[in-house]
């Protein structure tokens, strides 16, 4: 069967306007390290590009986050649910999107969390170090910036402040939020894999908490994965969780306590 994901349109409408934010950052830095080591170049046209592209990208990213990123992961928190307890919540849903062989339940749904997290874990850590290396871009030229404005280019100064301190602040949730998902993940491993399935109630409702922890970490931080990341390292990370899975069926033999059906809890 072939894979359907309805969530990946508003990903991807999403995702170009962050293309959009990329192309203004690029355009800013480039305008504004121009007019550092050639000061005397078309220094009005300057002022001007580097004005409107950090209003702009200021702009596009409270949009996209504001809007388009919460409804793409809004769809996604929905269709999680759905195809882990096995129930209709929306017209938008998936198809061996999640590679989950246990059946509809709360331990489906925790194990979608738990890939998910895997996921983010792996690709999120390697996303660092492209982001400090931008973060640092930018603050340097910003930095070298301040000492060339002059006294009536306060809206520059304060488009370009806006600018810089979106891009650090991403930087810094960045790295929490890699710190924050990869000890979900471990927990998730930890109650999953090494204690094992439980139908205790107090182990499901750690279980739950792990779940809605994770996604608020999705939903505060908005953190966007790189495709080429994953792409690159597709491979390594699908055998890597496949691993995991063997690992987890050898530790959960109890499994059908967890039905949501009625016939389960019989």
């Amino acid at each position: 069967m072939k894979q359907r994901d309805d969530s990946k349109p508003l990903y991807d409408r999403a995702t170009f306007f962050d293309k959009i934010g990329f192309f203004l950052f690029v355009i800013n830095t480039t305008a504004a390290v121009t007019a550092l080591l050639v000061p005397g170049l078309c220094p009005e046209m300057l002022f001007w590009v580097q004005l409107f592209t950090a209003s702009g990208y200021v702009i596009d990213t409270i949009g996209t986050d504001g809007w388009l990123w919460f409804t793409a992961e809004q769809s996604r928190r929905t269709d999680c649910i759905s195809n882990g307890f096995g129930v209709n919540l929306s017209e938008k849903r998936s198809e061996k999107y999640y590679d989950n062989p246990f059946p509809p339940s709360l331990h489906r749904y925790a194990v979608n969390i738990f890939e998910s997290a895997f996921y983010s874990k792996s690709i999120a850590g390697e996303m660092m170090l492209g982001l400090l290396a931008k973060a640092l871009i930018v603050i340097s030229v910003f930095a070298f910036s301040l000492g060339k404005l002059g006294k009536g280019d306060m809206s520059l100064l304060i488009a370009q402040t806006c600018f810089s301190t979106i891009f650090l602040t991403d930087t810094i949730m960045a790295g929490v939020f890699c710190r924050r998902v990869t000890s979900i993940h471990d927990r998730l491993y930890t109650a999953l894999v090494t204690d094992g399935w439980s139908d205790a109630s107090q182990y499901q409702a750690k279980i739950l908490a792990y779940a809605i922890e994770y996604e608020a970490l999705k939903a505060f931080y908005k953190v966007r994965l790189s495709n080429r990341i994953f792409t690159k390292n597709k491979a390594p990370l699908e055998q890597k969780w496949k691993e995991n899975l063997e690992t987890l069926k050898a530790s959960s033999t109890q499994v059908a306590t967890a039905s949501i059906s009625p016939k389960g809890d019989q």
